[in-house]
């Protein structure tokens, strides 16, 4: 039974390298990837922008969790995110936010 997946797999590539030469399979490879090619200016998913829905799970988090939110945000360019983390909300000062445990690590490999 092996053998002959093996004689049947030979036999096929034979004949894709034969119509290879032939220019048939770089006409339909070509074809597929015209297909599947990502053309125009890429169009983001979904805007960069804290949803209502985000603002008010923001309200049920601890301090500590609201800054480390906002920050993700802002580092990833969200609309309105810099301008939380500048806001009054309950947040902890400055010197009483703690690094995470994820900042920790990577503190560590630089």
């Amino acid at each position: 039974m092996g053998r002959r997946i093996l004689v049947y797999g030979a036999a096929l590539l034979a004949l894709i390298l034969a119509s290879y030469r032939t220019g048939f399979a770089q006409i339909a490879f070509e074809r597929v990837l015209n297909f599947i090619a990502l053309q125009g200016k890429p169009v983001p998913a979904s805007p960069a922008r804290l949803s209502e829905h985000e603002v008010q799970e923001l309200s049920a988090m601890t301090p500590q969790q609201q800054a480390e939110r906002l920050l993700e945000r802002a580092i990833n360019h969200y609309d309105g995110a810099t301008e939380l983390v500048q806001q009054p909300r309950g947040l902890l000062p400055a010197s009483s936010v703690t690094p995470s445990a994820a900042d920790d690590h990577t503190e560590a490999a630089v």
